[in-house]
């Protein structure tokens, strides 16, 4: 490197050596930083933060547009990159580093969303760190993947999952009134696994045309935004007798409720899941969109089912119109 020093009339000729190395570096992105922690260490520039400081840094901005569910998955997504690819450096992240590691993902077998899920989580984090000055470039922005293909919901038949209730109504576990009435509330709104802990006595709304649950005050997610959804009277009144304290479900065994459900499930023997943490309460909402859709419109859908575009709505409409 040929640089000219503060105070110095004559430019000088420097070596990029890095640390530990005996020769100079024929690497452009490796050159590049030995060069800026040459130019830090003789001008008395502090240096960038510790790729963990970092991450908690890009957590706490991505805390201002995204829910917590997200920035913590976002978090983790991140660690697990800067640990695969062996320096904590974001001004040394190049393409080829984050293309190897999502191609490391789909060789453990991720699927293709979640392989998708990972490169906007660094592309985020190496965005955050441009702004910031860690980094020069956007890596991420060069890696190219392959849409996702649009795949056809698979809602589960009727019968299904009437047998499913009457499994879950009979189940031999202490907490079977509740993984009971969780069900129907699934069935009736679609609610996800991650809303059922949040639901506390006063979501439960008496309306001119009914009750109805509101789900997402406390804590939305994936719309980011709250959804008052009907319920039927007798759900309504069995949800406020079977109330834990202020919540509708004991905050104890609901964290067990996933184990059985895919118990139950598996005794049903034709209800079909897609990979994911809430898979299995996943064929209930998608049993609850089939048939909301069979009458509502895209927009009532798209609400109703705390969807944040109407793509979904439209998928699942479309499936019933052909159906008929």
């Amino acid at each position: 490197m040929r640089i000219r020093w503060p105070g110095d009339k004559k430019v000088s000729s420097v070596p990029l050596v890095p640390k530990g190395k005996r020769y100079a570096t024929k690497n452009r992105v490796v050159a590049i930083q030995v060069a800026k922690n040459l130019i830090r260490a003789k001008t008395g520039d502090k240096p960038p933060p510790h790729s963990a400081d970092i991450v908690e840094q890009f957590g706490r901005v991505n805390s201002l547009k995204a829910n917590p569910v997200t920035v913590a998955q976002n978090k983790s997504r991140v660690r697990r990159f800067l640990k695969s690819i062996g320096h904590d450096e974001p001004d040394l992240i190049a393409t080829s580093d984050i293309e190897d590691f999502l191609i490391s993902l789909r060789g453990a077998g991720l699927s293709e969303k979640t392989t998708h899920n990972y490169l906007a989580s660094i592309g985020a984090f190496c965005k955050f760190a441009v702004r910031r000055g860690y980094a020069d470039i956007n890596a991420a922005r060069l890696v190219e993947l392959a849409p996702l293909p649009k795949r056809p919901p698979n809602p589960p038949s009727t019968r299904a999952v009437l047998k499913l209730l009457r499994l879950a109504r009979q189940a031999p576990i202490e907490y079977r009134d509740d993984l009971y009435l969780a069900c129907r509330v699934a069935v009736a709104t679609g609610a996800r696994r991650s809303e059922f802990a949040k639901l506390t006595v006063t979501a439960i709304r008496q309306r001119d045309k009914g009750p109805a649950i509101l789900i997402g005050e406390e804590d939305p997610t994936k719309s980011n935004s709250y959804r008052i959804v009907p319920i039927a009277a007798p759900l309504a009144r069995r949800l406020k007798a079977n109330a834990k304290d202020e919540y509708l479900f004991s905050q104890v065994t609901i964290w067990s409720w996933y184990e059985r459900m895919k118990k139950l499930i598996a005794q049903t023997g034709d209800i079909t899941t897609r990979k994911g943490t809430g898979r299995h309460w996943h064929a209930l909402r998608s049993y609850c969109a089939t048939i909301k859709a069979k009458t509502y419109t895209e927009y009532k859908l798209t609400y109703e089912m705390g969807w944040a575009t109407p793509e979904m709505a439209q998928r699942y409409i479309d499936m019933e119109r052909a159906a008929r």
